[in-house]
C-alpha cells in the first residue's frame, strides 16, 4: 500500500512539473501588452518625482539620469523602442559611463548605458548591434560589470 501511494505522489508531482515546463514555454513567448500613453505618462512622473525632478521643468532641460532610469524602466515593461529614445537622449547629455556616479542628494547609480544598449537591441531581436553595443561596454564601462 505504501508503495502505491508513493507511485501516485511521483505521478502527480511529475504531471505537475510537465505542467509548469507548458506554462513557462508559452510565456516565455508572449510579449507583454504595450503600455498605454496614460502608462507611460505615469512611468515619466514617477521616474521623475524618484530622480528630484520638478513637474515644470522642460524636456529639454531633464538630467541625463532621468532619461537613463526611464529608459531602463520602458525596458523592463517591454517598451524596447522607447528605451532606446530616452537611452539616446542620456547619451547625448553623457556618453561617458560610470559606477557608482552620484546623481542626486545620497542617490548613486551604476551608469552603464552601453549594457543596457546591448539588452534594448536584444529586445528588438537586433543582434549585430547588441554585439556592437556589447564590444563598446566591454572597453568604456567598468571593469568590475559582467557584459
Amino acid at each position: 500500500m505504501r508503495v502505491d501511494r508513493a507511485a501516485a505522489w511521483a505521478a502527480l508531482l511529475l504531471a505537475l512539473l510537465l505542467a509548469a515546463d507548458e506554462v513557462l514555454a508559452q510565456t516565455k513567448n508572449e510579449k507583454p501588452a504595450p503600455l498605454t500613453p496614460e502608462e507611460i505618462a505615469q512611468l515619466e512622473r514617477e521616474t521623475a518625482r524618484a530622480c528630484g525632478i520638478r513637474p515644470d521643468v522642460p524636456e529639454s532641460r531633464l538630467p541625463w539620469f532621468y532619461s537613463y532610469v526611464l529608459a531602463g524602466k520602458l525596458l523592463e515593461r517591454g517598451e524596447a523602442t522607447q528605451a532606446l529614445g530616452q537611452l539616446n537622449r542620456a547619451l547625448r547629455k553623457r556618453p561617458r559611463p560610470a559606477k557608482g556616479e552620484r546623481v542626486y542628494g545620497l542617490w548613486f547609480l551604476d551608469y552603464l548605458p552601453y549594457s543596457m544598449l546591448a539588452r534594448i537591441h536584444d529586445s528588438l531581436n537586433q543582434p549585430e548591434c547588441a554585439q556592437h553595443a556589447r564590444d563598446v561596454a566591454r572597453v568604456l564601462e567598468p571593469a568590475s560589470h559582467p557584459h
